[in-house]
C-alpha cells in the first residue's frame, strides 16, 4: 500500500511533526510532502491520484478540507487517512482517531475503513466540499476574529475566547431557509449549523446525534430569543450537555438546505471562512473511504433513524 502524507507545519502541534517523520523515515512505501499554503495542499493531493493508494492529511480540520477538495473529482480512486495534528481535530474525534501520530498512522496501515458522507457546498457559482461541519451566523462572526496566533496560543479554547469577544456585537439574521426545497417558518436566527460530524471547536458537541453515514445532514438552528434562554443554550453546550432539546433550538435532518440571509451571513466550512452569499448544502452519501479507529461508531448510541421534522 503506497501512502502519501501531506503535512501542514502551520496547523497546531508542530513538535509532533518531527516525531512522525522520525518514525516513518525507514518506510519505503510512505512519502511525506510539506505544504506551504492551502492551495499547495490541494495541488499535492491532486497529484497523488493514480500514484498512491492512500493520501493522508497530517494537520487539522482545515488541512483535511483542503485535501478533500483537492481530490474532489477522484473520491473513488484513493482512500483518505487522518493524522490529527491541528488545534481542534474534530473530524478525528468523530472517526475515533487517536491524537498520537504514530498510533494514528498504525491505524492506516492496519486499521479498518468506512465510507462516509460528504457535504457539497454551492455558493457564488462555485462548488466546494465539507467533510465535518459548516456553521454560519454567530459562528461566522467568531471566525472573523480568530487568527492563527490565537489558535496556537489558546488551542481548543480559542473558539470560546473568540466567542466572548463578539458577544457585544451579536447579530440577528433575517433568513429564508429551504429544507429539501420547502421553506421553513424560522425567520430570525442567530446561528445555523450543517453537520456531518459531531463536534467542532476542539470537542464541543454541536451535533451530538449526527451520523457521517446516514445520507442526511443534521441541521441545527439557534433562534433569536431572550438573553436568559440563549444563556441556557450556550451553558449546556459549554458543559457538554444536550442542548438540542431546548425550545430555542431547532434540529432537522435533511438532504439539502439553502440559506439566504440578510445581512449576509458568513459561513465557515470545516473551520475556515468561505462565503456570506446565499449558499446551498447537499449530502453526498458514502462518497469517500476513510480510515477509522477501533471504537468508531457510525451511528451514535442516541441516534434516531427517522428523519427529524
Amino acid at each position: 500500500m503506497k501512502i502519501l502524507i501531506i503535512t501542514n507545519p502551520k496547523s497546531g502541534k508542530s513538535d509532533l511533526f518531527e516525531t512522525l517523520s522520525n518514525y516513518l523515515k525507514d518506510k519505503d512505501n510512505v512519502k511525506i510532502v510539506n505544504s506551504h499554503n492551502p492551495e499547495d495542499i490541494r495541488k499535492i493531493a491532486l497529484s497523488s491520484i493514480n500514484k498512491f493508494d492512500v493520501v493522508v492529511a497530517a494537520g487539522g480540520d482545515g488541512t483535511i478540507n483542503e485535501l478533500v477538495n483537492g481530490i474532489s473529482n477522484y473520491f473513488d480512486k484513493i482512500k483518505l487517512g487522518v493524522i490529527p495534528l491541528g488545534t481542534g481535530n474534530d473530524l478525528a474525534r468523530t472517526l475515533d482517531i487517536p491524537t498520537d501520530p504514530i498510533q494514528a498512522f498504525n491505524l492506516i496501515e492496519n486499521g479498518k475503513t468506512s465510507k462516509i458522507d460528504l457535504i457539497k457546498v454551492e455558493a457564488e457559482n462555485k462548488i466546494s466540499y465539507c467533510i465535518n461541519m459548516a456553521a454560519g451566523g454567530f459562528s461566522g462572526q467568531v471566525n472573523e476574529v480568530l487568527d492563527e496566533n490565537m489558535k496556537k496560543t489558546w488551542g481548543p479554547l480559542a473558539y470560546m475566547i473568540g466567542a466572548m469577544s463578539v458577544l457585544p456585537d451579536l447579530k440577528e439574521y433575517h433568513t429564508d431557509i429551504y429544507c429539501d426545497d420547502e421553506i421553513i417558518d424560522i425567520k430570525e436566527i442567530l446561528n445555523i449549523v450543517i453537520a456531518n460530524g459531531r463536534t467542532v471547536a476542539g470537542g464541543k458537541n454541536v451535533a451530538p446525534f449526527a451520523s457521517a453515514e446516514d445520507g442526511l445532514l443534521d441541521l441545527i438552528i439557534v433562534k433569536n430569543d431572550t438573553a436568559l434562554k440563549l444563556a441556557s443554550v450556550v451553558g449546556k453546550l459549554a458543559l457538554g450537555l444536550n442542548y438540542i432539546d431546548n425550545q430555542t433550538v431547532v434540529h432537522k435532518r435533511v438532504k439539502k438546505v439553502k440559506i439566504v440571509a440578510n445581512p449576509g451571513m458568513w459561513f465557515n466550512i470545516d473551520g475556515e471562512l468561505l462565503t456570506k452569499a446565499p449558499v446551498e448544502f447537499s449530502i453526498l452519501p458514502k462518497s469517500i473511504e476513510v480510515f477509522t479507529g477501533d471504537n468508531y461508531m457510525s451511528y451514535p448510541a442516541e441516534y434516531n433513524n427517522e428523519i427529524i421534522e
